[in-house]
């Protein structure tokens, strides 16, 4: 509802500031793409107009010309990529078209796409909490959630759930008596994330199907996350370069003098595992008797008074302030599947000559037909040594993040004679996902005041008495038997590894001269962001962790004297990424 709400806000100030032309500038732009999708489809569509524009606006409209879904601002170019489409139950009885609005400083063109909508399984929610009626893309491991699914022009008779892991596969089956346009799925659990890597990427297949054994199916691909998340962000960066130091004594030259400094660093790492067991069988048999009979009288009275009085006063006062602020992003996850038919025939004669570069960044999570792959690049506590470890995927889907950058020449000349034709068949559906990053600013206060007086007396009195006859006697015997039975093992298994690096350097120290080791550390730090995950899988800004790894340079320094050769040429000390000198 927010992101409606300021799709319209931003549309609202750009129509009372610029007005918005239609007509012959409408008639200049053409949209192409097709117009029979599917709940849950990636959706495309390309666009051409001479008139260049700052950013396109896109939302789904009824025929009462009600807003169903706004898909948010993109930069203008070529195309406008919508990742999963129509993720609200819709009516059967309306009529849909995608408005586009095309923005720049002057004015704003709106340009209408019919559509017409498939019969489709819609997706309606994936939540843990009861009143929740969202779809975040995310589950935390083993918390159950439930599936709402929703049914447009096709009366299901049958609902079928394909749930596939890197780890395992699993169906569910739903038969109803009469057909329906609703179900869900109750304790859908993800099971726990192995601790080498950060997460995994599992699918859920849902398919509806009607009583003729006609059917429409939609996929969500979805990330399995634990709480807590740290996602990296580049390279390491040089953040500190500390004071050059001398490592070795002022060195004199002689004939042949070849001096060498080397430093090792080694690293020992160690897990134990401790088991006890512990083993103990008892049996325990006892009996026992008694008789008691006595004789006695006893009288007894009481009396009490009792005065009390009390008064209290309090007041109360308490101030609170708060004052947050987050941000958001979002990533995309896909599945393709392609068939379909064409045909070709062809004579003809070509000469082409390219060059071209390209360079670019991209973020991507699809779906294909790979197998179960591992990447780098992100991971989540409680191993956050264990930060840059891989991320699995269940097959048929994976997840990277890269950059690219090509260069290209090339010339072409080619000539032909005779006749071909061949055939193929092609028909694909690609399905998206959603990932949200949110961040949120928020500020509130509050002062109370309060006072309270009371005051209390009360007086009681009270008088018992009482006589009682007893007569007893008692005769007791027992006996106890327990025989057992008990064994313990202790055993620890150790596990151990260590890794050794060596850095030498060699110098020349010629005859009456004089030389002097330099050493300088640097500091380089790689930043990350730690992600928080609620129990429906919404994610939230938590802070930055900053990891640092240290580097060593070494130096010889050759002059003509002792004193002289005390002065080093490596760079000065310099802090660029805090925190400093440490």
């Amino acid at each position: 509802m927010l992101k409606r709400s300021f799709g319209k806000l931003i549309l609202m100030f750009a129509f009372l500031c610029f007005g918005c032309s239609k007509g012959e500038v409408n008639s200049q732009i053409s949209l192409t793409g097709n117009n029979s999708v599917v709940s849950g489809e990636q959706f495309e569509i390309t666009y051409l107009t001479k008139n260049e524009y700052e950013s396109v606006y896109a939302e789904l409209v009824d025929s009462n010309d009600n807003t169903i879904e706004t898909y948010g601002l993109q930069n203008f170019g070529r195309s406008y990529n919508i990742n999963r489409i129509i993720n609200t139950p819709i009516s059967s009885t309306s009529t849909y078209i995608l408005r586009f609005s095309f923005i720049n400083t002057e004015n704003i063109v709106l340009k209408d796409f019919p559509i017409n909508i498939e019969p489709s399984v819609i997706i309606t929610s994936m939540c843990y909490t009861e009143n929740c009626e969202a779809l975040s893309g995310n589950i935390l491991e083993t918390v159950p959630n439930v599936l709402k699914v929703k049914t447009f022009k096709i009366p299901a008779v049958k609902i079928v759930y394909e749930i596939k892991t890197p780890y395992e596969r699993y169906n569910f089956e739903h038969d109803f008596n009469s057909p329906v346009n609703y179900d869900y799925l109750e304790n859908l659990t993800m099971q726990r994330i192995p601790d080498d890597i950060g997460f995994y990427i599992a699918s859920i297949n849902v398919r509806a199907y009607d009583i003729e054994g006609n059917y429409a199916e939609t996929i969500l691909p979805f990330k399995v996350v634990r709480p807590v998340e740290v996602k990296h962000f580049g390279k390491y960066e040089l953040a500190e370069t500390y004071e050059p130091i001398p490592v070795t004594g002022c060195i004199p030259g002689t004939v042949g003098s070849n001096v060498q400094y080397s430093e090792s660093e080694s690293e020992t790492r160690q897990n134990s595992v401790s088991i006890n067991i512990n083993r103990s069988w008892s049996d325990s048999f006892s009996s026992s008797q008694s008789q008691s009979t006595g004789e006695g009288i006893s009288v007894g009275e009481t009396q009490s008074t009792v005065n009390s009085s009390s008064m209290s006063e309090s007041e109360t006062q308490s101030e609170s302030f708060s004052d947050t602020s987050s941000q958001g992003e979002s990533s995309n996850i896909t599945f393709n599947t392609s068939d379909g038919e064409n045909w070709s025939w062809s004579l003809g004669e070509s000469s082409s000559e390219t060059e071209g570069q390209t360079q670019g960044q991209n973020t991507n999570t699809s779906v294909n037909g790979s197998t179960t792959v591992g990447a780098s690049g992100e991971g989540s506590l409680p191993f956050l040594a264990k930060a840059s470890g891989k991320v699995e995927v269940s097959a048929g889907i994976s997840r990277g993040w890269g950059e690219t950058s090509s260069t290209s020449s090339s010339e072409t000349n080619s000539t032909n004679r005779g006749y071909s034709t061949g055939g193929s068949s092609q028909n694909g559906r690609s399905y998206g996902s959603v990932q949200n990053d949110s961040r949120s600013h928020s500020l509130s206060g509050s002062y109370v005041l309060s006072s309270s007086t009371s005051n209390s007396i009360s007086e009681s009195s009270s008088l018992s008495s009482g006589r009682v006859w007893n007569m007893s006697e008692s005769i007791s015997s027992g006996k106890v038997v327990t025989e057992g039975n008990s064994e313990s093992i202790a055993q620890t298994i150790v596990n151990s590894s260590s890794s050794s690096t060596t850095f030498s350097y060699a110098g020349y120290i010629p005859r009456g001269r004089f030389g002097v080791f330099f050493r300088q550390t640097s500091r380089y730090v790689k930043l990350s962001e730690i992600i928080t995950y609620d129990l429906n899988g919404f994610s939230q800004h938590a802070g930055f962790v900053m990891m640092n790894s240290w580097a060593w340079a070494p130096e010889l320094s050759v002059k003509n004297s002792c004193e002289e050769a005390m002065t080093s040429s490596l760079p000065l000390p310099e802090c660029l990424i805090p925190p400093c000198g440490e």
